[in-house]
């Protein structure tokens, strides 16, 4: 767990569908700490090692729901031998059972879609803020 130097938890605890929450703009940049996600795919920006990484969760009314998580490029990660994970091929077929990371907000085409067309994602900045479930 993080704490700052009063011992206070630096990151919120929620549930995927509350980070999800594409209109609740003041939680965009927090740090937060989300369990049970199901990986379903990957994706591997063509010029960078940029990845996103397909996850998706049951919701409190038993839908299926989707939550990306971002690799940005500029994050380099390592694998349990040292390796390093160039690919969202690493992470396909896992269950997250938790993670920390930054709430952030994706926009594909800012000049031809309107906000609410853009997707809600939670930036992994370290492998040691994932945990896997056996």
């Amino acid at each position: 767990k993080l704490y700052n130097l009063n011992g206070e938890s630096v990151y919120e605890e929620m549930l995927p569908e509350e980070v999800n929450d594409i209109n609740n703009y003041a939680q965009i940049g927090k740090l937060v700490k989300v369990s049970n996600l199901k990986v379903t795919g990957y994706s591997d920006a063509d010029n960078t090692n940029a990845i996103t990484i397909y996850t998706s969760y049951v919701d409190s009314n038993g839908k299926s729901q989707k939550l990306d998580i971002r690799v940005d490029s500029g994050v380099v990660l390592y694998d349990e031998n040292k390796q390093q994970i160039k690919s969202g091929a690493y992470f396909e077929g896992k269950t997250i059972e938790s993670i920390i990371g930054i709430i952030g907000y994706y926009n594909w085409n800012s000049s031809n879609i309107t906000y609410s067309q853009g997707r809600i994602q939670l930036m992994l900045t370290d492998m040691a803020d994932i945990v896997f479930s056996e």
